[in-house]
């Protein structure tokens, strides 16, 4: 597959980060999977895959590293392997997956900004009655934020939902259950424990 991103506004205008001289930044991938299936097992996929950018839009930081600039990577590359598995444990539906990469900057042959060489998601769910509840578990490995290290980090969400009606739901959500302080880019904090009430409608 190829693909082509124009910059965003932001990429060009934002205050002491746009770059109005920025090019789009285009890829090429491939990939290649293997998957089994079976009703009692679930499906078990095991992909590999390679995106080669050209002029990737990266965030580096300014002198004095106060402000954070747009500019292209000429050439980087992220070679991979992910392994999931998707099915049923008695009622229970679980999600599970895991993957393992190498994205380079092949120009200054080091790690691509913010992206972890390793990282994996699991989810657990369950219909009990009117009820659906569940859980997730997502964790990735340390990053590098222009040179300076990013720790790995796992954070825990909860879901509840209750079907009212066919139509009306109420539903529930807590998002870093247990107050993980964790950054995806160097000074910028993520948020900490959250809590969501949603009341919906569905069409049936």
């Amino acid at each position: 597959a190829s693909a082509f991103r124009a910059p965003s506004f932001d990429d060009l205008y934002y205050p002491g980060s746009g770059n109005r001289s920025i090019r789009p930044e285009r890829s090429h991938a491939i990939e290649a999977a293997l998957q089994y299936a079976a009703d009692a097992f679930g499906i078990a996929r095991l992909t590999a895959f390679q995106t080669n950018y050209s002029d990737l839009i990266n965030y580096v930081p300014t002198q004095g590293g106060l402000f954070y600039i747009a500019k292209n990577v000429g050439r980087a590359k992220v070679q991979g392997l992910e392994a999931s598995w998707r099915g049923h444990v008695g009622k229970t539906d679980i999600r599970a997956a895991f993957t393992v990469q190498n994205p380079v900057d092949e120009d200054a042959g080091v790690d691509l900004n913010r992206r972890s060489r390793h990282f994996a998601s699991f989810a657990a769910n369950r219909d009990i009655g009117a009820w659906r509840v569940g859980g997730e578990w997502i964790l990735s490995g340390a990053r590098s934020d222009s040179g300076t290290a990013l720790g790995g980090y796992g954070v825990v969400n909860l879901s509840a939902r209750y079907r009212i009606t066919k139509a009306w739901y109420v539903a529930a959500q807590i998002d870093n259950l247990f107050d993980k302080h964790y950054e995806l880019a160097y000074t910028y904090n993520t948020p900490r424990r959250s809590a969501f009430i949603t009341l919906g409608w569905q069409q049936q």
